[in-house]
């Protein structure tokens, strides 16, 4: 189980660095990540390994039989991982808004002020600080984290069933999707008339499919199958022909084809999903997880992995700054804002995996208390942004 958990670690390290790589637009760097070749991105994945690590820590196993976990206990686990995402979310939101407000401040341009979902914070600030502390206002870019916590809420249910028939429990899942699709059931912002940007009414079929691949995985894998590995790469193959329309030879192909295919992201449509699963699917029978993560970057992905949510928040106010300078550089000096998202975000990666090596160094070293030193010189709110930030968090 213990190699198991290295190669889990290693992917959620991977699709880190491709959310963060994708929350800088425009830069070089995003030519490179998943979404450029396929339907899916690091967003499934990431759900999708959420849903798998739900199921191996919170449906154990001892001397290779199940364990039986009462209803209670899962709701209370999960509701009580909802609250402290809940209140990393508010943490996280309002940092961005500290910094953009700053921004403008000092440098006055308008679109730190206006841009994607801030202008409502001076325009009407008491529905809109409702409306954040109700998830039903978010700021683009910081917006996963709301998805999360409905998802955890959900989560008990789907744990409840998975534990007494995954075939049920993925049914009642794809129940939900379909009526998410059909109905439609989605999520509505306020004061902002519009709807989230993930409807978390559908994408708890992607924390359900982790939760009945952790189930097997536990058990000891998925089956393997030539025809099913066959089927697999053919549909990753027509996808990267899509995507890349036909490398560069065909214009317009993706465009065309995401007018006809269902592949949306709010809705997580069923293009998105045969993808990710296909990709999945290859990633488990051939043996690329256990061979990279034994590589030096490999172990530095899974010391991402390890600290998934720590590393998440750091990297979503990374980005955002990325982006004020992008926007920064572009309108005070007129300099091209491609080169400097692919310097930011260069270094933004060293933040992120110096944050994990800290947070590894401070887990084996316990005595080592840096908070008695930085508490008396940090605000009480300074204090909290920078204790939940260098806890060793439990993985999303």
């Amino acid at each position: 189980m213990s190699e198991r958990k290295h190669i889990i670690d290693f992917w959620r390290g991977l699709a880190l660095v491709m959310i963060f790589i994708n929350h800088v637009p425009d830069n070089y760097l995003e030519n490179l990540t998943s979404r450029n070749f396929g339907f899916s991105d690091g967003a499934e994945a990431f759900v999708f390994l959420a849903g798998l690590s739900l199921a191996l820590v919170y449906l154990p196993h001892r001397g290779g039989q199940p364990v039986i976990v009462s209803p209670l206990a899962l709701l209370a686990r999960c509701w009580k991982r909802a609250f402290t995402l809940y209140r990393t979310h508010l943490m996280l939101t309002f940092s961005v808004l500290g910094a953009f407000a700053l921004a403008y401040a000092v440098l006055a341009i308008p679109e730190f002020r206006d841009a994607h979902g801030r202008a409502l914070i001076y325009d009407d600030p008491a529905r809109a600080f409702t409306g954040i502390l109700l998830l039903l206002h978010q700021l683009d870019y910081v917006d996963i984290l709301p998805l999360y916590v409905v998802l955890l809420l959900f989560a008990p249910v789907q744990l409840i069933l998975m534990q007494r028939n995954v075939a049920l429990g993925l049914c009642v899942s794809v129940a939900i999707y379909a009526a998410a699709r059909l109905l439609p059931i989605d999520m509505p912002t306020w004061p902002m008339d519009n709807l989230w940007f993930f409807n978390p009414f559908a994408w708890q079929l992607m924390l359900g499919l982790g939760m009945a691949a952790g189930i097997l995985y536990r058990n000891g894998g998925v089956p393997h199958s030539r025809v099913a590995l066959a089927s697999a790469l053919t549909m990753l193959i027509i996808s990267a022909v899509m995507a890349t329309e036909t490398f560069g030879q065909s214009p317009g192909l993706m465009i065309g084809a995401r007018e006809i295919l269902d592949s949306g992201k709010h809705e997580l449509g069923l293009m998105r999903i045969s993808h990710f699963l296909a990709l999945a699917y290859v990633l488990s029978v051939l043996p690329l997880g256990a061979s990279w993560v034994v590589t030096k970057t490999g172990q530095e992905l899974c010391r991402l992995g390890r600290h998934s949510l720590a590393v998440f928040v750091v990297g979503t106010f990374v980005a955002q700054m990325c982006q004020l300078t992008m926007v920064a550089s572009a309108v005070n000096f007129d300099v091209d804002p491609q080169p400097v998202g692919l310097v930011t975000t260069l270094i933004g990666l060293v933040v992120l995996f110096s944050q994990a090596r800290y947070l590894e160094w401070k887990k084996s070293n316990p005595e080592y208390r840096i908070g008695r030193l930085v508490r008396s010189h940090l605000p009480f709110a300074g204090w909290q942004l920078f204790s939940s930030l260098s806890r060793p968090q439990s993985r999303l």
